[in-house]
């Protein structure tokens, strides 16, 4: 029987060389609200060759020596389940997280519907060149983003959170219900579960937590469901710079590209690990 490809319109490109991957973000309270997912369409004929052609103006590289590291630091649980098949992860994170019915059937709520507005899009950067860049490098089928939300736009209304059912708007205006599942955990939870469930990605964001422990769990438990397809895999993540937390998200990368023996690239404000090989 034929599969029916899934769509996406991601970045703010339209990408049409390749199939389209399928989109799972995974966030504490649904985050990005798809900024790069339904912005402006811009053309270009000329996509790079190589993560590289981006970094502007700086390209750290971390010593390759390992790093010893105790247990406790380092481990992240056990083995994660078997790999559930491409087409089927949708159905897999419905049937675990919302009992095998779309969240968006007979949505919105009443009693949400006349505050939402038709299309609301906030994100950081949500139009940068890298998540075009590496969507072209790497063609992922399945792509894994876990991301946070400022805390300024968590309005409530009869006890909800508002901004989640935007985000929902936000995916129905782009016509990719189809294409995306959100799980409504925390970022360590979500992960453990996917690990858990066998949900894998070639494409995974980390730009949760900014504080060192926050950002390093979460570069380990993302870590363990990369899964590097024929054209290589990428898990990546914004703040390389910033100064919270003396630098919390630079360090928890350093520490773990030391750790793993990879290299950091630097793509504007973003940090980059590409696997070539298969894990």
């Amino acid at each position: 029987m034929k599969q029916e490809p899934q769509h996406l319109r991601y970045s703010s490109k339209k990408i049409s060389s390749f199939a389209k991957p399928v989109l799972y973000f995974l966030c504490l309270l649904l985050a990005y609200s798809l900024g790069y997912l339904s912005s402006s369409t811009r053309n270009n004929s000329n996509p790079p060759d190589h993560i590289n052609t981006v970094v502007a103006h700086v390209n750290t590289v971390i010593n390759r020596a390992t790093t010893e590291l105790g247990g406790d630091h380092s481990d992240f649980g056990a083995v994660c389940g078997e790999a559930v098949p491409q087409q089927h992860i949708r159905r897999k994170i419905l049937e675990r997280v919302f009992k095998g019915t779309s969240p968006w059937e007979n949505f919105p709520p009443s009693h949400v519907e006349s505050l939402l507005r038709k299309k609301w899009i906030k994100g950081w950067g949500s139009n940068g060149a890298v998540f075009e860049n590496l969507i072209r490098k790497v063609r992922p089928k399945t792509i894994i983003e876990v991301d946070h939300l400022r805390m300024k736009d968590m309005k409530m209304v009869n006890g909800d959170v508002l901004l989640m059912y935007q985000f929902m708007q936000n995916v129905m205006q782009a016509n990719a219900t189809e294409t995306v599942v959100y799980t409504p955990f925390s970022s360590g939870s979500a992960l453990e579960k996917l690990c858990e469930w066998g949900v894998f990605g070639e494409l995974i964001e980390v730009d949760a937590g900014h504080d060192f422990h926050s950002a390093w769990s979460d570069i380990n438990r993302a870590f363990k469901l990369l899964k590097p397809g024929l054209e290589g895999g990428v898990i990546f993540g914004h703040d390389y710079f910033t100064a919270a937390d003396n630098r919390g998200v630079r360090r928890a990368v350093n520490l773990f590209a030391r750790a793993h023996n990879l290299t950091v690239q630097v793509d504007g404000q973003h940090w980059v690990f590409y696997i070539s090989n298969p894990l």
